[in-house]
């Protein structure tokens, strides 16, 4: 008797080449956080890094909201991207940075490397857009999470994309997303309202209609 030949598979390296951009934004807020961490932990730096960086990092509806005056002239428009590269502690990264892995390879896979920046550029513009609109004024947002839902948002809208061009129903979808948004909500509310469960709901919708954008055009 003889072995059958294993199906082939892709090198590890060329899949890691494919994934390099969803990679590289992990490494990223993984760096920053073991800073922040190994500051605190008087490895080195100062244990005041992490105030220093959600002062000068996070995401401050009131720059945006009530004029308020940024500690340097461009703070209101950088804090768009920096809040995504900061954290609230190890649990809070190592959960945002393992679904957006998987979710961000997901949506790769199915929109290119262009089209996953797009999702990502979007979700993390329509984050900080509805986080400035509603959230609260005196606290900071940080974290990759209203990118995370919109990288779930899009991916929501090319699986309905594709079910629609197998002609199979897509309710299933919108309850999903329905439901995904309820969560949401009801995890804010346990939680005392300390989640930014509005920067969550922008970045899905901005992912969501960033895919749709996509797929429209792609078609057309």
């Amino acid at each position: 008797m003889t072995r059958a030949p294993s199906p082939a598979r892709t090198p590890v390296t060329a899949r890691l080449r494919r994934h390099w951009l969803v990679l590289a934004l992990a490494l990223l807020c993984i760096s920053v956080e073991l800073a922040l961490i190994g500051a605190e932990r008087g490895l080195w730096g100062s244990a005041r890094w992490r105030m220093m960086a959600y002062l000068n990092g996070g995401f401050w509806a009131g720059l945006v909201r009530a004029g308020w005056e940024g500690n340097y002239a461009l703070q209101p428009v950088t804090m768009f991207v920096s809040h995504a590269l900061l954290h609230a502690g190890f649990t809070h990264l190592a959960t945002n940075v393992i679904a957006l892995i998987g979710l961000g390879a997901a949506v790769r896979v199915r929109m290119g490397q262009a089209g996953l920046v797009l999702v990502l550029a979007a979700s993390t513009l329509g984050g900080g857009l509805a986080f400035a609109a509603f959230g609260p004024l005196g606290q900071p947002m940080v974290g990759a999470s209203g990118a995370l839902f919109g990288v779930a948002g899009a991916l929501l809208v090319l699986i309905a994309e594709g079910e629609r061009q197998t002609g199979q129903p897509r309710t299933g979808i919108a309850v999903l997303a329905l439901a995904l948004m309820a969560l949401n909500v009801l995890s804010a509310w346990l939680v005392g309202w300390q989640m930014a469960w509005e920067a969550h709901a922008g970045g899905f919708a901005a992912g969501a209609l960033a895919a749709f954008a996509w797929s429209a055009r792609r078609l057309s």
